[in-house]
């Protein structure tokens, strides 16, 4: 990679650091003294919303996620064993 796309990259990935920590820092309560942030809330929202609407699908949709997730889960605990055990 040339000099001038490091600094371009270097550049965009400071930009990029700093709009997280923006957004991350949006503190909307506290719980249990602990800030509870926008985005967390956002993900939880969305996440609710997506089980719900998973649910009114039916059990056929639901049971391809769960089957879907299960084969990913396994698979990566796999990867992760084969590679742990490789060092």
């Amino acid at each position: 990679m040339c000099q001038g796309g490091e600094n371009a990259l270097a550049e965009l990935l400071r930009a990029s650091n700093k709009t997280h920590r923006a957004v991350t820092t949006i503190e909307l309560y506290r719980l249990g003294g602990y800030p509870v942030n926008l985005p967390h809330v956002m993900l939880g929202l969305a996440i609710t919303v997506l089980l719900t609407w998973l649910n009114y699908q039916g059990i056929q949709a639901s049971a391809k996620l769960g089957k879907g997730t299960t084969f990913t889960f396994l698979t990566l605990l796999v990867i992760f064993a084969l590679a742990g055990a490789q060092r």
